[in-house]
């Protein structure tokens, strides 16, 4: 029985460490580390050789700035087949999604039939339907793969997902077209994710600009015999995280290269199950644990960063040369919790031995150790001689029970220099220690009764009953000066199962009890501000119904007297006559407009903003879409750019841009043909909305965004000068800005800014 406990002892640190290592994998907290352990492991064990057949044209920033703005029409991917034609067996995978109808659909379906080695990309929405090429494309392609990415938590693809036979990846597509050819490929196994070996920067894999293939800039002979892959590297668009690609990133189409590239060159990474580490780490632990406990604390930190340091090599190694991926962090951590809990259980072991040895030596030799000096030999159980050489210590501790009476005096002189007073008595009160601090306070000295001063001058009697039960802090007030007083139990014996005296800390709190009544007078103030702004807003809003009401109501009846005149009696009346009446109106409906603005100002101001993150491109449409229903015969080019985002309230933002397009389109009124533009800068999250109206002098923008001001005539270009302001206070509630830049005759853009998205 004795050798069963014993090796269960020592076996104790690893059971420890894995029911540890189990219950933190369970809860996912190791899974950052392990990210991290991966991207790490990569780094130090650096780029690898690249597969010559694989090759990269790009859709850059040069071909944007060439060839225009993507989506780009397909006939130039057609032009784009056709020189890649003229090379000899060469297989074109376009990472490009056509699952929209274009004019040029025929064009490019030809190009993609002369050339008879295309494969084309598939994905699926956010509903999960698919998203699939054109008929007339996917009719003329020698093959089709999804493109779908698994993102990790850290943003790195780890792998492709599994896919059916019949829905192959992107990756598996391409390989099995090349298969088809002839050429030696050794596939994967179906239905099994494909993990992917990183093998360098994508700034080192050999690529193309797709402007300079187009044109033949580069030599024909650079694609025989090649796997050419077509993606989308323009900076913002398919955005990748890879272990070498991570500030600035790289794209997707790297992504389904190295997939490839694995596979022709058998590099495919091989994770290890997770079950097999655990049991290995099992068995491990439970031998590291055991072996451990024969040596040294310093040999034991030494073994722990040894195996630490052969574990991180071993998986370099094992990656570099064998494309296996081991776990990193968990055995790492593993581990070191198996060294860190021996030796915490080597301590705690060693601290309980000296607190046992300490209190029998205290027991045993109290008053020798007052009165002179105690042989060292006597203060040591010969039991010590048998444990383990870090044991051995406490013989060397023992030693410094004679201190007792110096560290007894140095806590003494730290009492007598504290701010705070420090009493102790016995539990009749009768005080045997009090530092100057709570002498000075309730003028007792050491040999009197704490209740004697204390009581009644402090508290009544029946309080200081109550106090010595509940143990409990209290405040009390002297002589304009606030003090907390704490009673602490104190155990004369570890052993005695009830206090035999107290302790009681007396400290002055007047200046934190004026900060506190100064903070609840704030509060006070605070709640009364509120009530009255509570109020104002409900005076606002019923200043907000009379408007409605009692302005609208006499306007209504001048608009429908005028209106009878007009209809009933338009005979009678001449024609300066009809024309009073005309302007009669006009002015009715402008005031009936103003009205309205003010409200719906009125109404932005007061509104509870409902914060989340709005699709601002789906809103411009829909404004776009109403005021061309209004105006149906304008010839007006209106730009959006897609997935424009923004944190705010939806409401509000549709309403501030309801009256920036509202104006572009209002001051392009003139023009032939007028040109609108929403969109986002390129290097700065600020959007704008830029026209080629009127414009005006912007020596008078400082007017711009306030009430009632306008800077052209009302007969040009009508309005009441509400909107602008609406806009701006909108803006400001999103915590952004606003401002213009105009032109006369030449246009004006409104650029402005929004919630932050940490907000």
């Amino acid at each position: 029985m004795r050798w069963l406990f014993n090796n269960l002892r020592r076996l104790r640190s690893g059971l420890i460490s894995i029911v540890l290592i189990l219950t933190l994998s369970w809860l996912g907290v190791l899974q950052p580390l392990e990210n991290l352990a991966y991207q790490v492991l990569f780094l130090v064990r650096g780029e690898q050789s690249w597969d010559s057949r694989i090759v990269i044209v790009e859709i850059d920033d040069r071909s944007l700035a060439e060839l225009g703005r993507f989506p780009w029409k397909r006939d130039r991917f057609a032009q784009l087949l056709n020189v890649l034609a003229r090379a000899e067996e060469n297989i074109v995978a376009f990472d490009i999604i056509w699952s929209e109808p274009s004019a040029e659909d025929l064009k490019l379906a030809d190009a993609i039939a002369q050339h008879q080695a295309v494969v084309l990309a598939t994905a699926q929405d956010n509903l999960g339907v698919p998203l699939l090429p054109v008929d007339s494309l996917r009719s003329q392609a020698s093959a089709m793969g999804h493109i779908r990415k698994q993102i990790d938590a850290d943003g790195i693809s780890r792998s492709i997902p599994a896919s059916p036979p019949d829905r192959p990846s992107f990756a598996i597509a391409t390989l099995e077209r090349y298969f088809m050819m002839g050429k030696d490929v050794t596939l994967p196994p179906p239905n099994q994710p494909l993990w992917l070996n990183w093998s360098r920067a994508s700034q080192h894999i050999p690529s193309y600009s797709f402007v300079d293939v187009m044109r033949d800039r580069v030599p024909i002979q650079a694609f025989e015999n090649k796997i050419i892959l077509v993606g989308m590297t323009a900076t913002g668009y398919d955005e990748l995280i890879t272990p070498f690609n991570r500030a600035p990133p790289t794209s997707g189409v790297y992504l389904h290269a190295t997939a490839i590239n694995n596979v022709l060159q058998h590099k495919v990474l091989q994770p290890v199950p997770k079950s097999w580490s655990f049991g290995v780490l099992v068995f491990f632990g439970l031998g590291l644990s055991r072996w451990l406990d024969r040596w040294q604390t310093m040999t034991q930190v030494w073994i722990g960063l040894g195996l630490v340091i052969f574990w991180f090599g071993y998986c370099v190694l094992a990656l570099k040369f064998g494309s296996v991926w081991f776990s990193v962090a968990t055995p790492i951590l593993f581990v070191l919790a198996v060294v860190s809990i021996t030796i915490l259980q080597e301590r705690l072991s060693l601290n309980a031995m000296l607190q046992r040895q300490v209190q029998e030596l205290w027991n045993r030799y109290y008053s020798d150790i007052v009165l002179r000096q105690v042989d060292e030999s006597l203060l040591v159980s010969p039991q010590l001689s048998q444990q383990p050489v870090s044991m051995q210590r406490v013989q060397q501790l023992a030693t410094l029970a004679e201190q007792f009476g110096r560290s007894h005096s140095a806590q003494a002189a730290i009492a007598r220099n504290l701010s705070i007073g420090l009493l102790a008595a016995d539990l009749d009160g009768f005080i045997w220690f009090c530092n100057p601090a709570a002498a000075t306070w309730l003028n007792v000295k050491v040999g009197m009764l704490l209740q004697s001063q204390l009581v009644p001058n402090w508290i009544t009697p029946h309080q200081w009953q109550e106090k010595l039960q509940q143990l409990t802090p209290f405040e009390v007030e002297r002589s304009q000066r606030w003090f907390e007083l704490k009673f602490e139990p104190l155990f004369y014996q570890p052993q005695d199962q009830s206090p035999s005296g107290l302790l009681l800390i007396l400290e002055e709190i007047t200046d934190r009890k004026q900060t506190a009544i100064a903070l609840q007078d704030y509060a006070d103030t605070q709640t009364q501000l509120n009530q009255r702004l509570t109020e104002i807003n409900q005076e606002l809003e019923a200043f907000s119904f009379a408007v409605s009401h009692d302005l609208r109501a006499p306007l209504r009846r001048i608009k429908s007297f005028s209106d009878m005149l007009l209809e009933d009696h338009v005979t009678q009346l001449e024609g300066e006559a009809k024309s009073y009446l005309n302007y009669i109106q006009a002015s009715v409906q402008r005031m009936g407009d103003l009205i309205e603005d003010l409200l719906k100002l009125s109404r932005i101001i007061r509104l509870d903003m409902q914060v989340e993150q709005v699709d601002l491109s789906q809103i411009a449409s829909a404004i776009v879409q109403d005021l061309k229903q209004t105006q149906p015969n304008r010839q007006v080019e209106v730009t959006i750019q897609a997935d424009l985002t923004a944190y705010g309230d939806a409401r509000l933002l549709r309403v501030a841009l309801e009256n920036l397009l509202g104006n572009a389109w209002k001051y392009t009124s003139r023009r032939a043909i007028a040109e609108i533009e929403f969109g986002v800068m390129p290097k700065a999250p600020v959007f704008f909305v830029r026209d080629n109206g009127a414009g005006f002098d912007m020596a008078q923008s400082g007017r711009l965004f306030n009430a009632f001001q306008r800077l052209h005539a009302y007969e040009d270009f009508p309005g009441n000068g509400i909107g602008l302001m609406t806009v701006r206070r909108i803006i400001q509630r999103h915590q952004g800005q606003i401002w213009v830049d105009s032109e006369v005759d030449r246009g004006t853009t409104f650029y402005f800014t929004t919630l932050p998205p940490n907000s």
